[in-house]
């Protein structure tokens, strides 16, 4: 999930049962690039975007 810190803590609590009793809380920083982030972010918009024209 991709939010702020604020956000991804809001869902977390919502979600508490789901996770470990170890767990503090929700918001985790991300793992690689930013760069790499963004090109999957964009890759599923274009994705998504397509699917949405051939329906």
């Amino acid at each position: 999930m991709l939010g702020s810190k604020k956000f991804v803590n809001g869902f977390f609590e919502n979600q508490r049962d789901r996770f470990s009793p170890k767990r503090k809380d929700g918001a985790r920083k991300t793992r690689g690039s930013l760069k790499d982030l963004a090109e999957e972010i964009w890759n599923l918009e274009h994705w998504f975007a397509n699917r949405k024209r051939e329906n």
